[in-house]
Formats: structure tokens, sequence, C-alpha cells
């Protein structure tokens, strides 16, 4: 995960939240929220024997 995010998203790894791994539909599945030394932060989900992580930016949402 690290080398992809500073690869696809220029994210220095800081540290990672949330992160668990279980079985959904027959397949592990990781997930955690990477948080960048800029402060930046992704969540990435990684299922069965996929390579990649799925990274989707975290943004502050306001109603």
């Amino acid at each position: 995960m690290r080398k992809q995010l500073l690869a696809e998203k220029d994210c220095e790894l800081n540290y990672l939240t949330d992160s668990k791994t279980y079985e959904l539909l027959g397949r592990a599945t990781v997930e955690a929220r990477a948080h960048c030394k800029d402060k930046r932060a992704y969540d990435a989900v990684r299922s069965g024997n996929d390579k990649l992580f799925e990274l989707k930016s975290c943004e502050v949402v306001t109603c």
C-alpha cells in the first residue's frame, strides 16, 4: 500500500487507522484508512487476490 500511495497519489504514508481484515463472499478483504504526512487521507480496500488497493480520497463533507 505504501508504494502504491506514493506512486498514484504522491502520498507519503504516515499511519493507518480503522484497519480490518475479513472475509466477504469467500474472498479475504482488507480495509484501512491511510493518512499521508501532508494530512490527506485515503480509504484503501483490497479484495481477494487483487494486487492493488482501490484508493478513494477522504474529503470533508459539509451539508
